[in-house]
């Protein structure tokens, strides 16, 4: 950046504040600024005086909306950094990146921020335990990404509020490689956790088992994918519309449950069914589009289900089929695509009738 920002008085939008090292463009420069819209400070491991982060004033900018801190190295003084960068109560969106403190600051997830709309966390590696942020009353979109030393997350998650994550829509969770367990609640039975929820995105968590919260009925997407020691049962979620599963260890059905909304499915490389098959396809009356791979076990009980699937499916891409497929192919007769993958004992296609 260059030097003597701070005298640019005047000065509304900054929206990405790079800064230097050693006296060149200290983050001191921006506390004399009246700012407004989205702050984006980069290369906060540059910050040694903690001083100086509190020279910033980031909390009078009560102009911002939008603050995103990142580091790109590491400094001795980082969680005394985020502490002192703490934003005005009535900030929309926080992004904290790169950040390498072993936990986050204490206003992160504090109800006080009763505005935050949004909050992404993103390769904060050394990070043991999630903030708080169920006490956050307007939250709708969490996402959290490459907190690679997350074990467990439960009741600190939470929070002690009466109803955690009020109205949040969407929650994903990305490059988790230790997360071992997703707690419930258990603060009140009767309470249910994530009751706006519409989209749950769980993407390359090795470990983690067990299996996802229950209740959510607005759920309406969901994604799960290189989880291999998870299970799920899509029987608790009857109101998706977008249902995809790449690499899990079980996926569990029980009868009686129909997805009439469901409209595109996908599902591959998945080690386990317990699917009771009577009546599932027939309980997918808006299903457009199908994707399988890697399912051998699951293409094969779908063989008495081929005529219905003919007349709903216009899509069949990577059918994964280990059994003849004499009735599957035949009867699919509004079939537009299909590539067979890793069918190793695919022998023949039926004659024509």
């Amino acid at each position: 950046m260059p030097p003597k920002v701070s005298r640019l008085t005047h000065l509304r939008t900054l929206p990405d504040f790079v800064v230097g090292k050693g006296s060149a463009s200290g983050i001191g420069e921006i506390g004399s600024l009246h700012l407004l819209g989205t702050l984006r400070l980069r290369r906060l491991e540059n910050v040694i005086d903690v001083g100086d982060a509190k020279t910033a004033q980031i909390m009078n900018k009560e102009g911002l909306n939008t603050l995103q801190l990142e580091w790109s190295g590491t400094s001795e003084k980082e969680s005394e950094v985020l502490c002192s960068l703490e934003p005005h109560k009535k900030l929309l969106h926080l992004t904290i990146k790169g950040y390498n403190g072993f936990e986050f600051s204490k206003w992160i997830g504090h109800p006080s921020f009763s505005d935050m709309i949004s909050v992404k966390f993103e390769n904060c590696k050394n990070c043991r335990f999630l903030p708080p942020l169920g006490q956050s009353p307007f939250l709708k979109k969490l996402w959290i990404q490459g907190l690679a030393n997350v074990k467990s997350v439960g009741a600190e998650f939470y929070g002690e509020c009466s109803l955690p994550f009020p109205v949040l829509e969407d929650l994903r969770f990305e490059d988790m490689q230790n997360w071992k367990e997703w707690l419930p609640c258990k603060r009140d039975e009767e309470i249910r956790v994530f009751p706006c929820m519409e989209k749950l995105a769980i993407l390359s968590c090795p470990k983690l088992k067990g299996w996802l919260p229950k209740n959510m009925d607005s759920l309406s997407e969901l994604y799960i994918d290189e989880c291999e020691e998870f299970v799920v049962s899509i029987a608790n979620y009857k109101h998706l519309r977008k249902l995809f599963i790449d690499g899990c260890k079980r996926v569990v059905h029980r009868s009686g449950v129909k997805f009439e909304l469901l409209e595109d499915m996908g599902l591959s490389s998945i080690s386990e069914f317990r699917l009771e098959i009577d009546g599932f396809i027939r309980g997918l009356p808006k299903l457009q589009n199908l994707w399988i791979t890697g399912c051998e076990e699951l293409t094969c009980l779908w063989e008495n289900e081929d005529r219905w699937l003919q007349r709903r499916i216009s899509n069949i891409i990577r059918g994964n089929i280990s059994d003849s497929p004499s009735h599957f192919i035949q009867e699919l007769r509004a079939l537009k695509e299909l590539v067979l993958t890793g069918c190793s004992n695919l022998i023949s296609f039926p004659e024509a009738s």
